[in-house]
């Protein structure tokens, strides 16, 4: 009877053996059809991820580029085809600026300052009319390079601005004329630049101090970790970022920011600024 029951043991070992084969030959292809088939597609999602941010990125760079190109030759033209005897007037100069501000308002107040670094007239909201100058660091680089567009600063306001000053020499006189931009259009042109409640997008210097407010790294001259050297217009680099790692100790992101602990963040050099645009979205 043992003997008997024998062969059937060895039956039935192999049985399994020959089922766990075919049922293995079977499984293995779907298997391996199943993890390219997930690979490929978190691949290309990642590859349509990428380009996606990559052109906005590149969009958005023209259209800041655009704003600050626009905003130049406005000073610079203005400061070209006025004598000055007419920008020396306050009335005149206030003339001038209604004018510039009818084109969109993008700056706060318009001055002429003499070699003496003191306002020879002024319009605006600040009480500047007897500021001095002369030691400020964008006087003597306006001096020096005949037209100057500062990083941000607080200065005598006390409140993060930049400003865009050209000299000029007429009739025997050599003078500044000095327009600060307005930050709120250049936030606004910022928030423009990306959508969803994750996303942002911000102006830093080469050195990672921010040029404009971020929902992750803080308001505008706040010093963070990232950098922009090295980078080069007409190019995109993307980078992981890791914001609640990168945040000064006893610093806290808004409540709409602390959900995203990584983020995949685009750079670009501007052409017309010294600046690096960062384009950030949770990708999850």
């Amino acid at each position: 009877m043992a003997e008997q029951q024998k062969p059937r043991r060895e039956y039935a070992r192999i049985y399994r053996n020959v089922l766990a084969t075919l049922l293995l030959l079977a499984v293995t292809p779907l298997v391996a059809l199943g993890w390219f088939a997930i690979n490929r597609i978190d691949a290309m999602h990642a590859e349509k991820i990428s380009s996606g941010i990559e052109a906005l990125t590149m969009s958005k760079v023209r259209a800041i580029d655009t704003f600050f190109t626009e905003r130049i030759a406005q000073v610079r033209n203005l400061a070209q085809t006025h004598s000055f005897g007419e920008l020396a007037d306050p009335a005149r100069l206030s003339a001038i600026f209604s004018v510039m501000q009818s084109n969109g308002r993008s700056f706060v107040d318009l001055g002429v300052i003499g070699l003496d670094g003191r306002h020879v007239s002024y319009v605006g909201p600040y009480d500047l009319k007897d500021a001095d100058y002369h030691e400020a660091s964008w006087f003597n680089e306006t001096l020096h390079r005949g037209m100057y567009v500062s990083n941000c600063f607080l200065g005598k306001r006390k409140v993060p601005h930049f400003i865009i000053a050209v000299l000029r020499h007429d009739a025997g006189k050599s003078f500044i004329v000095r327009a600060t931009v307005d930050m709120t259009q250049v936030n606004e042109l910022m928030q423009r630049s990306y959508s969803g409640s994750h996303a942002d997008a911000f102006l830093i210097t080469p050195d990672g101090i921010l040029q404009t407010d971020s929902l992750y790294y803080g308001k505008c001259l706040t010093m963070t970790s990232l950098s922009g050297k090295g980078l080069h217009s007409d190019h995109v680099v993307l980078r992981e970022l890791h914001p609640l790692r990168d945040l000064p100790a006893g610093a806290s992101l808004p409540l709409e920011a602390q959900a995203a602990d990584e983020l995949l963040g685009a750079f670009a050099q501007l052409r017309t600024m010294p600046w690096i645009l960062v384009v950030a979205d949770d990708v999850k």
